[in-house]
């Protein structure tokens, strides 16, 4: 084998590496809006649901679509090895990623005390989980999400750089 050819079979390789990522990330993203929005349609339909279990898992479940939004760009930054988005996306994305991790490692635990005490303190469930303090706790962890990304972004200039190594934007400095 020559170098020629060794350079044909790597450019083959990469191509069909590309492929796979294509199709793979795509997949991801496919099922990603199937089943956010199945969960969505179930949460909505199903009565017998408790209404704070509802309020908790539908802003788990909106949280995880913001996420899908913000992990597409990154999905095809991925697939080209490069940012193709410019400048101010970078930005966007920066600002984005923080709303995101937050929304996403406060709901979490948020569900997970409510189904403890569900399960814990029965008989006490309904007068310590409302309605109301599931909507001010969800106001709540969005506004943490937002007012976090935008302190962040007041606190950097706003200055944002695609890094290659996650590819992603992070903020620069």
């Amino acid at each position: 084998m020559n170098s020629s050819e060794n350079i044909g079979n790597s450019v083959r390789l990469s191509q069909h590496l590309l492929i796979f990522k294509a199709t793979a990330l795509g997949i991801l993203i496919l099922l990603n809006v199937c089943f956010n929005s199945l969960t969505l349609v179930v949460l909505r339909r199903m009565k017998e649901l408790k209404p704070t279990t509802r309020v908790l898992l539908t802003s788990m479940t909106v949280g995880d679509i913001v996420s899908l939004i913000y992990h597409i760009p990154v999905f095809i930054s991925t697939i080209v090895n490069d940012w193709p988005f410019g400048t101010n996306s970078c930005t966007l994305l920066g600002f984005a990623g923080l709303l995101v991790n937050v929304l996403y490692h406060a709901n979490l635990p948020v569900v997970n005390v409510e189904r403890y005490i569900a399960v814990a303190y029965p008989y006490k469930y309904p007068s310590l989980v409302t309605i109301s303090r599931a909507r001010a706790v969800v106001v709540c962890i969005w506004i943490l999400a937002v007012s976090s990304a935008i302190i962040t972004f007041v606190a950097t200039f706003g200055t944002y750089s695609f890094s290659p190594v996650f590819n992603t934007c992070f903020s620069s400095t």
